[in-house]
């Protein structure tokens, strides 16, 4: 499933990921949630080993609506996501596929390596991130260690399990999403050898990058989740969802950014939060991007 808005040179490049993969996905829903112009028939054509459903939103609903749209329109035991700027490796999907096979009839979810680019080199990988390990909610609880939606795939039964993504939040839906199918029971299995390219915007006009919405974000996740996560973890939440907002913060502003890490490296003293005493533009020289 794959949301987009305004972005059609970075959607062909998602959808033709899709086509080039050894193993076909039976559905792919694109989800346009009120671009300028309406993709037409021929855009499309291009993609010739897929079946296409494509949804016109007539008013923008934002990403986690969309992508709830896109949920309810997959009619496939697996739905696997993709936002329309990430891409997939060839052998993404086969190798999801069987890791999924071995799991077995229950509640899962399946989380793939990464590999990073810039959006203005995207041949250039900067980094790989292997998925490692089975994660649950004692992992998830001290951060995001699974990733955006593009590296996720979730089987029927698990999503049974929630209602979909939030639509009152206006950023880290995505964490938002794993921490409440984790608390329902769902664990995410690790596809090591599945690759998802990770595209970084060197405009950083990411949603990802609005720390304003990461700041009003965290404070809903803190009301919705603190009184259903285990006794004694929503310490470690409130961590996380600390370092969340200031590492957005960091992307868009040192400055800004430099007292909320003062204070977080106080209130929680994260060593990891160390690194966003360096700016965001010598990380990148460094090939440390906060993502």
């Amino acid at each position: 499933m794959v949301p987009t808005k305004n972005r059609v040179a970075m959607l062909a490049r998602a959808l033709m990921s899709i086509n080039e993969q050894t193993v076909i996905p039976k559905q792919v829903i694109v989800v346009d949630d009120n671009s300028d112009i309406p993709l037409d028939k021929t855009f499309f054509d291009t993609f010739q080993n897929l079946q296409l459903d494509y949804i016109y939103n007539v008013k923008s609903l934002g990403g986690a609506a969309t992508r709830n749209l896109g949920l309810n329109k997959a009619n496939t035991n697996f739905v696997s996501f993709l936002d329309d700027d990430d891409s997939w490796s060839p052998y993404y999907l086969e190798n999801v596929k069987l890791v999924a096979n071995s799991i077995g009839n229950k509640p899962a979810g399946f989380y793939s390596s990464k590999k990073f680019v810039l959006s203005n080199s995207l041949q250039r990988v900067l980094k790989k991130r292997d998925a490692i390990g089975q994660v649950a909610l004692d992992d998830l609880v001290c951060g995001n260690v699974i990733g955006g939606t593009s590296s996720v795939t979730l089987n029927r039964l698990a999503l049974e399990k929630v209602s979909g993504f939030d639509e009152h939040l206006p950023a880290l839906q995505d964490y938002e999403f794993w921490l409440s199918l984790a608390l329902a029971g769902v664990s995410f299995y690790p596809c090591v050898n599945s690759y998802m390219i990770y595209t970084i915007n060197v405009n950083n006009n990411q949603i990802s990058s609005n720390f304003n919405n990461h700041i009003r974000a965290s404070n809903i996740i803190r009301e919705k989740l603190f009184d259903r996560v285990p006794k004694g973890t929503s310490p470690k939440l409130d961590a996380a969802l600390d370092y969340s907002v200031v590492k957005a913060v960091h992307r868009r502003s040192y400055i800004k950014s430099l007292p909320m890490t003062f204070r977080m490296l106080l209130k929680h003293r994260r060593v990891k939060g160390v690194l966003l005493l360096i700016p965001y533009k010598a990380m990148n020289f460094f090939g440390k991007y906060s993502t």
